[in-house]
């Protein structure tokens, strides 16, 4: 049964690394943030070297997810790398994925990279995140 999740888990968050380059590349770059819903829950906790912030409403987690685009927009943002990625099952309702992205400019330099751990839990709606902590590598 762990490993039905399992799969179910990585490919969910396949969908979620696909749909990010589709919307995020600079030649497909949209305005629209809404997609983001059919991965993350609501509510939802971030938590950066910055800070905490929890989201409990669909139109503030949207306003934040536009301001990073235009943030990494404005660093002339060019793609995402994913590497090292692990599932861990927690039970049949939530899992743990931990990754590494590193995201490049246009010129092909590190703009940052940062180890990414989401909670995701099944949900009425499938496989949501509801947690994720991304930390700073030394790439980054």
């Amino acid at each position: 049964m762990s490993s039905d999740i399992s799969a179910e888990v990585q490919a969910f968050f396949d969908r979620y690394v696909a749909a990010w380059h589709d919307h995020t590349s600079p030649a497909q770059q949209r305005e629209d943030t809404a997609w983001v819903l059919e991965f993350y829950g609501v509510p939802i906790s971030l938590m950066t070297p910055a800070g905490y912030i929890a989201f409990t409403d669909q139109r503030s987690l949207l306003e934040a997810y536009g301001q990073e685009l235009q943030r990494l927009s404005d660093d002339d943002y060019a793609d995402s790398i994913e590497s090292g990625r692990s599932v861990r099952v927690l039970n049949d309702l939530a899992a743990v994925i931990e990754t590494t992205f590193t995201r490049n400019d246009r010129q092909g330099q590190v703009i940052e990279s940062y180890q990414a751990t989401f909670l995701a839990a099944r949900t009425d709606l499938g496989w949501r995140f509801v947690s994720i902590v991304n930390t700073p590598t030394e790439a980054g």
